[in-house]
């Protein structure tokens, strides 16, 4: 079993992913859901996902930025964004 959490702050981005993990990956586990880089942030510190689903527009700065700021990146990261163009900086 994978633990996960999911940062995006649309919510009815948040229920599409979680329902689709629900039924096509139920070895994902989603220990929580953040909706901005600041809650994100506290919510590495007090879990240890084994991968988190990151969006990359965020109301409080950009899903890049979080990765900056966190000092051991013992995660895996699947980026989920509508933006095309970040899909190079993303690789």
């Amino acid at each position: 079993m994978y633990s996960a959490i999911i940062i995006e702050d649309e919510y009815h981005n948040r229920e599409l992913l979680r329902n689709l993990l629900q039924q096509y990956a139920p070895d994902v586990n989603i220990l929580a859901e953040a909706d901005s880089i600041q809650t994100a942030q506290q919510l590495l510190q007090e879990n240890q996902p084994d991968l988190i689903f990151l969006d990359i527009e965020l109301p409080d700065g950009k899903g890049f930025d979080l990765l900056k700021a966190t000092p051991n990146l013992d995660f895996e990261v699947i980026f989920t964004t509508a933006y095309d163009h970040y899909a190079l900086h993303a690789i």
